[in-house]
């Protein structure tokens, strides 16, 4: 008998359990779709980056980062940074300049970093509104230069991609090395539609990471945390909350917000991101608010011109001589001389076939 009533109160509480799952759909959504959406992110969301990137080759633009000390944006920004893009395959050029106590941290307070065909060339600025100095200049282009054609064909190209990228990093590239763990994989409902909220971790070392380690040193040796993506919009990043640990104990946590628009193909473009960044070490804690705002926009035949010396005001290294593009107004001129020329041509055989007519008697 004690069997019996075991059995039947366990098929009642089954049966609760899939009445449940039935009158909500939330729940059943959550419940059956995990491993679905696990299986696209694995397959779907690489292909989607990729073809964001092939996108993004085509963009140009400005952003503007302004950081507020505390969790609010209250009274000026402690830092403010501007930075100009500009890209053509690898042809590159980058802007910053800075407006506040950056300078007195013995970073310059404006650099251009430029390539072009025929070489490649750093500028900087001592003070805000001192004139450019040339402080590289290389006709080499090799990779093992100290500009490296490639490297900023990159770093140009990932800044476009931002709406991709976690502490600076793509996580399209984190999620292919050897230290990233896949945690959980959870439908986040938004607005009508399904966001995907993954749940990650990733740890740096010498041995997995060797070609990269320097840069990753910096960044985090170790991250875990979670990111919301957008499946609807090439799985772009809509919000993320990551822990960090750094060399000497330092702790961080840092949470953002991206904004979009979309573009005529389709592809969204990233116009704000707001991220609250707070760091603890033995010494003490520090919170800062970023917001960042992004100009981006389609142009994918911008002239050389734009990444030389002269685009600054300098002069050209002897013996450089671009070939300057043909102004407007000459074509403009030459097709108005060639309307004065057909109309006095189509006026005198108007005046030819006139005397030419025979006259009636």
């Amino acid at each position: 008998m004690g069997h019996y009533a075991g059995a039947v109160s366990l098929s009642a509480a089954s049966l609760v359990a899939l009445l449940v799952v039935s009158v909500c759909p939330e729940s059943r959504c959550r419940a059956a779709s995990g491993g679905e959406w696990r299986d696209r992110f694995l397959s779907e969301a690489p292909r989607k980056w990729e073809a964001y990137r092939s996108f993004a080759k085509r963009l140009q633009g400005t952003n503007t980062h302004k950081t507020y000390q505390g969790r609010e944006a209250t009274g000026p920004p402690s830092e403010e940074w501007r930075y100009e893009w500009r890209q053509r395959g690898q042809w590159t050029r980058s802007v910053s300049q800075e407006s506040g106590p950056q300078v007195a941290r013995g970073i310059p307070p404006a650099e251009v970093k430029a390539v072009n065909s025929r070489y490649a060339f750093v500028l900087r600025k001592q003070t805000p509104t001192s004139d450019w100095v040339l402080v590289t200049f290389d006709t080499d282009l090799r990779d093992d230069r100290p500009i490296n054609p490639r490297e900023r064909e990159k770093v140009v190209l990932d800044s476009f991609c931002v709406g991709l990228q976690v502490k600076g990093r793509l996580f399209s590239e984190i999620t292919q090395e050897s230290g990233f763990v896949l945690k959980a994989v959870n439908v986040v409902p938004s607005d009508g539609r399904d966001l995907v909220r993954i749940d990650f971790a990733h740890r740096h070392s010498r041995e997995t990471d060797k070609h990269s380690w320097e840069i990753n040193r910096q960044m985090w040796l170790s991250i875990d945390g979670w990111v919301v993506l957008d499946p609807e919009a090439c799985w772009v990043i809509r919000e993320c909350e990551v822990k960090t640990t750094h060399l000497g104990g330092v702790q961080g946590t840092t949470s953002f917000t991206n904004e979009y628009k979309q573009t005529e193909s389709g592809f969204p473009l990233m116009i704000r991101r707001v991220q609250h960044t707070r760091y603890a070490d033995p010494t003490g804690a520090r919170e800062t608010m970023t917001v960042s705002t992004y100009d981006w926009y389609v142009d994918d035949a911008v002239p050389e011109s734009e990444f030389t010396l002269s685009a600054f005001g300098l002069p050209e290294p002897p013996g450089i001589d671009w070939k300057r593009p043909t102004p407007w107004w000459l074509y403009a001129g030459v097709a108005g001389a060639v309307c004065l020329v057909l109309a006095f041509v189509l006026r005198w055989l108007a005046r030819c076939r006139a005397t030419q007519r025979p006259t009636s008697s």
